[in-house]
């Protein structure tokens, strides 16, 4: 297996070339070739380029990693009646929609001149610390973080309804009674 080279393997299975046909070419077993591919995370690639599940595992169209198949969401049936999958792993297909997600919030925000920051202090490190404040909270129809599948435009509604805060000044909003200096008397 020491003339075996993951990236040249990878090429001509996407090329087509079969187990046997890569044995014969390398000079080694089937045997070597199928441990080769496993080792190398290149089980259930095919010639166009896709992935397909093999003996329980998948390759990760995203990340290129084989893993188990509980890893992937099902995505239907093939008239075969075998289960189909996602092409990317849970992770990546989180990741993915995330990245949708706030670059969706970023496009609506920048149609009225905002940005993804705090409106009161500027935060803008972290998204995660980035909050939706409903401004009028008897208008909420959604949290902004519950309408990653919903059309642009229900989105778009309801972001117009809040103001961006971080986490630290939204928790000062919804708790001004426990500013420190009023709590302990120094008002």
């Amino acid at each position: 297996m020491n003339n075996l080279d993951r990236e040249t393997v990878k090429t001509q299975i996407l090329d087509g070339m079969t187990i046997m046909e890569l044995a014969k070419h390398y000079g080694c077993s089937r045997t070597t070739i199928t441990n080769f591919k496993k080792e190398n995370g290149l089980v259930g690639l095919s010639k166009n380029g896709r992935t397909k599940a093999v003996g329980g595992v998948k390759l990760c169209k995203s990340c290129g990693t084989t893993k188990d198949l509980s890893e992937f969401y099902s995505n239907g049936y093939y008239n075969s009646g075998t289960k189909k999958y996602k092409p990317n792993c849970k992770s990546c297909e989180k990741q993915i929609k995330n990245k949708q997600h706030y670059s969706r919030i970023v496009e609506i925000l920048a149609e009225s001149d905002r940005e993804l920051k705090c409106e009161l202090c500027g935060y803008k490190s972290n998204l995660s610390a980035l909050q939706f404040h409903h401004v009028d909270p008897s208008e909420k129809d959604y949290a902004i973080s519950e309408m990653k599948s919903l059309a642009f435009e229900k989105v778009r509604d309801e972001i117009n309804k809040c103001a961006v805060l971080c986490a630290n000044c939204h928790t000062e909003i919804h708790n001004p009674h426990l500013d420190f200096d009023r709590f302990f008397g120094g008002e």
